[in-house]
């Protein structure tokens, strides 16, 4: 118990500074914006349409403490998740398959290396959000080591893959919901350097 609450202590002390952000299409400063969800992106292809929309809440730790996997799923509030909405439009009998993939941003200083953050996506079914099957068990940032066939790209980790399917040819509006966390795994030794870890999120569809 006193180990555990000096370390406390000297982490106060050094004032370090740990930042994730996660954004949508475009990126703010590290240590000194929050996350304001303004832009709309929209993909137009004939009789389809397709868009993703963030929202006006964000993820901005600051001086943030490593946690375990249990108590950063239960984060909530304004600067612990992120939450977007993949949307689409379809005219025809027509599947958009669709994939959410994080690309790590390149940061001012030292970068928290990726095996230290944790990453957790949900989804809304039913009015409830549940996890993912790629991050059920929140993991690291993972590079998916090749190009996919929606378009992300070798650099990108797919977090989650999805599709919109009109059956009965009339038009019809698809939607899904999204909530993002993510944290300092509790494993990240800390020390009197500041780090910090920075990604953004994108949408790549594709029209069967």
């Amino acid at each position: 118990m006193e180990n555990s609450l000096s370390r406390q202590i000297l982490l106060s002390i050094l004032a370090i500074a740990l930042l994730i952000i996660a954004v949508v299409g475009v990126s703010y400063a590290v240590f000194t914006t929050s996350i304001n969800g303004t832009k709309i992106n929209v993909i137009n292809t004939g009789t389809i349409s397709m868009s993703f929309v963030e929202s006006n809440n964000g993820i901005l730790l600051s001086n943030a403490m490593p946690i375990n996997d249990e108590e950063g799923k239960r984060l909530i509030g304004d600067n612990n998740v992120f939450d977007f909405v993949v949307s689409s439009s379809i005219a025809g009998l027509t599947t958009v398959n669709y994939e959410i993939v994080a690309e790590k941003v390149p940061v001012d200083g030292v970068q928290l290396d990726d095996n230290n953050i944790k990453i957790y996506l949900e989804k809304l079914v039913n009015g409830k959000y549940v996890s993912t099957p790629i991050t059920e068990v929140p993991k690291g940032f993972v590079a998916n080591g090749s190009f996919s066939q929606l378009g992300s790209l070798d650099s990108e980790m797919t977090l989650y893959n999805g599709s919109f399917e009109n059956l009965d040819g009339k038009k019809k509006d698809f939607s899904d919901n999204y909530r993002l966390r993510m944290w300092v795994s509790e494993d990240t030794v800390i020390d009197e350097v500041s780090r910090s870890f920075k990604i953004k999120i994108n949408v790549y569809g594709k029209v069967l």
